[in-house]
């Protein structure tokens, strides 16, 4: 965990589970940063424990979400390997352009990811 929060500077902003068991849900928690995201997908089983302060003092979100089977999984990777899905369009966006970026957002003038960056 203090690697993640170290090389995230923090704290992860998204968090995708592909276990899904209690010890990853642990960990993917507690990687988060203040108003992160978790996303649990594999279906291992498990539980977890959560403090109830935990979910507003850090604003964070949780979320579950199963779409699919593991045929089709393999099916969309082959698909993915063999060129014929296009990637997400990602532009960058000086730290100072947050606002206006923002801005961009709201009007819906952002196709694909905007990132900023210090």
């Amino acid at each position: 965990m203090k690697q993640i929060q170290a090389a995230t500077r923090g704290g992860a902003y998204g968090v995708i589970d592909f276990v899904g068991s209690g010890a990853t849900a642990r960990l993917g928690t507690d990687c988060l940063a203040k108003g992160g995201h978790y996303v649990i997908v594999g279906l291992f089983g498990g539980e977890i424990t959560l403090s109830t302060l935990f979910l507003p003092w850090r604003a964070v979100a949780i979320q579950g979400s199963y779409v699919g089977s593991l045929g089709e999984l393999h099916e969309l990777m082959a698909l993915v390997k063999a060129g014929k899905v296009p990637p997400i369009p990602v532009t960058r966006h000086p730290l100072h352009e947050a606002g206006a970026t923002l801005e961009k957002l709201r009007k819906g003038e952002v196709i694909g990811r905007a990132v900023l960056t210090p």
